[in-house]
């Protein structure tokens, strides 16, 4: 369903998303924009206080840079870092990457440019895979009742999601509740997509893991993002906007709605708005700043997650059935699939990659970490009349 009501004038408002447009990743403009973005929400002094440490949690899903689309820009997250700073907190940065390696963390901080360029705005950075883990107990989860996680997560005063505008084959968006699943390191990531393997066990799953960590604030860098299927490279996109919330789940919201998807539509903020975790209904949200112009076009949302009419449920199944398939041309057994199948459903062949289709979970992170683009989905045939090929 497409979402048009962007008019929120006179309606309800609980909760704050400001939308400030950033055509690019230029020091100086994106300084402004970040100090105009979280001014609209209250100045990031709502937020943070002298003394406290706050962890800053960008999505560095591998080791591309933000120009890319792929992960939050280094500069976003180094100028929050630098403000921080100024304010009188410990500026602390900090990820999990999607690959399961040995020193896959280190890369991508390296890679990326996350590592220098916050190190030189007076941040520490760490990988969440070579830091102290911690186990905790969820009250009242409906999925993840105990987990491991960073110990740098729960320690930390202020908790600040940084995420990056992308589609998710599992929660359309991959958003500021979606970006927490980083704080998961290495082998729990298996665990939690093998507990929450229906897009809608993982909505409940991540909603699990907001619910306890109770981020304050969410800033979304959507400068460039990517959609659909964003293996393609053709698939980035250039929303040029920093989106600022109190709520993280109103933030993704308004993402949504920029988009033209009714945040009733994703299956994470319906759960969130049923389970009475942050606002994700459009009429108690006020979007201010460049919010009212605003759109992010091109932005596809991926088909299976979006089936919401009642009589097509009934046939589920048939209609949303995708299968990760490997390309022998394009594979050439780097090894990422192997590594990050939850389910082990993976198999190297002479001739590449071979994924058990009976052992798969239909998580895609093969298809999310291939460098090659070698995996594609495959909709089968009913899914690609009613929705077209992927």
């Amino acid at each position: 369903m497409r979402y048009s009501g962007l008019s929120l004038k006179g309606r309800k408002s609980v909760v704050r998303v400001s939308v400030v447009r950033c055509t690019a990743y230029d020091e100086t403009v994106l300084d402004r924009a970040l100090d105009v973005s979280l001014d609209l929400i209250g100045g990031l002094e709502s937020f943070v206080s002298a003394g406290q440490t706050v962890l800053l949690k960008p999505n560095l899903l591998e080791a591309r840079d933000g120009e890319s689309g792929a992960t939050t820009d280094k500069r976003v997250v180094g100028l929050l870092a630098e403000k921080v700073l100024a304010l009188g907190g410990k500026a602390v940065v900090g990820d999990s990457p999607g690959l399961r390696y040995r020193g896959a963390g280190e890369t991508v901080l390296r890679e990326t440019g996350t590592r220098a360029y916050c190190e030189s705005r007076g941040a520490e950075v760490v990988s969440f895979d070579n830091t102290e883990i911690v186990e905790t107990r969820i009250p009242d989860a409906a999925i993840l009742k105990h987990v491991y996680l960073a110990a740098a997560a729960l320690e930390a005063d202020v908790l600040v999601t940084v995420p990056k505008l992308k589609t998710h084959s599992l929660t359309v968006m991959t958003g500021a509740v979606k970006n927490l699943y980083g704080v998961l390191p290495g082998g729990q990531k298996t665990l939690g997509h093998v507990l929450g393997e229906t897009k809608e066990t993982f909505a409940d799953l991540l909603l699990d893991l907001y619910a306890l960590l109770k981020p304050k604030l969410a800033v979304m860098d959507a400068v460039t993002g990517m959609t659909r299927s964003w293996r393609t490279g053709t698939d980035r996109i250039e929303p040029g906007l920093l989106l600022a919330s109190a709520d993280s789940v109103a933030l993704d919201a308004a993402a949504c709605m920029l988009a033209g998807i009714s945040p009733f539509d994703v299956p994470m903020l319906r759960r969130a708005h049923e389970r009475g975790l942050g606002v994700a209904d459009p009429a108690e949200i006020e979007i201010v700043g460049d919010g009212a112009g605003a759109r992010i076009e091109g932005f596809a949302a991926p088909a299976r997650s979006l089936v919401a009419w009642p009589f097509l449920r009934l046939f589920a199944s048939a209609i949303k059935k995708e299968d990760p398939r490997v390309s022998p041309e394009l594979c050439d057994r780097c090894g990422n699939c192997l590594k990050a199948c939850p389910s082990n459903a993976v198999r190297m062949t002479d001739s590449g990659a071979w994924i058990e289709l009976d052992a798969c979970i239909r998580c895609f992170c093969c298809h999310e970490l291939c460098p090659r683009r070698a995996v594609e989905i495959d909709r089968g045939w009913l899914g690609q009349r009613l929705f077209g090929a992927r």
